[in-house]
């Protein structure tokens, strides 16, 4: 299959979801040899049924590949939301894996043959904003280049609430390990809550249940922070991607 088609199958023409779909890491899907066939994400059970839900996963970028490919036969296109650019540099987030999963889960969702009108999944990973403090050893930032890919999720990545419930979504499930929400992804969750949907948080495991989710209030102050990181420490490159080449300092 070329880019192209292999795009089209995670975001198809009629697709409902298809114009939210991030096309980065599709322009490397081609790279290097396709893995295995991914096996089932556990722990999903009780996830119940996709009329009026969508979800969020928010785990390590190729297990919310495997886990969007488990509930996808429930009725969930999934939409990746990937937009960090590989690199060969030493990087703060490794995203081959990602590109490589969803490579391999390509098949499988083309034989789905999903409804236009299914519900979205929405693939994020957990690992955008890079190891906590990340910098490269001295040893390699002050001799060689490095790729500096930490990437940020805004509201604007998502259908806005109106637009959710236009198409008879109610309830958003949050799927992610830990209790707390991403901060950038505070501010989705928040505006969906405000403008009337329930959001409820799901932790994979056995006998899991979605449980409530209350967001608290997101500050504007740190949503404008969030953005001056993105646009000025980490500029996302002209596509929309994030990735950028640190050079090491002459001095």
């Amino acid at each position: 299959m070329t880019e192209d088609e292999i795009f089209e199958t995670w975001a198809p023409r009629n697709g409902r979801w298809s114009p939210w779909v991030k096309p980065v890491l599709f322009s490397f899907i081609n790279s290097g040899s396709p893995g295995d066939r991914l096996p089932s994400f556990p722990g999903l059970e009780g996830i119940g049924s996709a009329p009026r839900t969508a979800v969020v996963i928010d785990l390590p970028g190729e297990e919310s590949v495997t886990a969007a490919l488990t509930i996808a036969p429930l009725g969930w296109q999934p939409v990746p939301l990937f937009n960090a650019l590989p690199s060969s540099l030493v990087v703060a987030v490794n995203v081959y894996p990602i590109i490589h999963a969803l490579r391999s889960a390509t098949p499988a969702v083309a034989v789905l043959h999903l409804s236009p009108s299914a519900s979205p999944a929405f693939l994020l990973d957990s690992r955008r904003g890079g190891p906590p403090g990340w910098r490269p050893a001295p040893a390699v930032f002050h001799t060689l280049p490095v790729f500096d890919n930490r990437s940020i999720s805004f509201p604007a990545d998502f259908p806005s609430a109106a637009k959710l419930r236009e198409h008879g979504i109610s309830r958003v499930l949050l799927v992610q390990r830990g209790t707390k929400p991403q901060r950038d992804l505070v501010h989705t969750l928040h505006q969906w809550q405000k403008d009337g949907l329930a959001i409820e948080l799901l932790e994979p495991g056995p006998n899991a249940r979605p449980q409530p989710c209350p967001i608290r209030s997101a500050n504007r102050f740190a949503l404008w922070c969030l953005k001056l990181m993105a646009f000025f420490a980490r500029p996302p490159m002209g596509s929309g991607a994030f990735g950028r080449t640190i050079h090491p300092s002459s001095g």
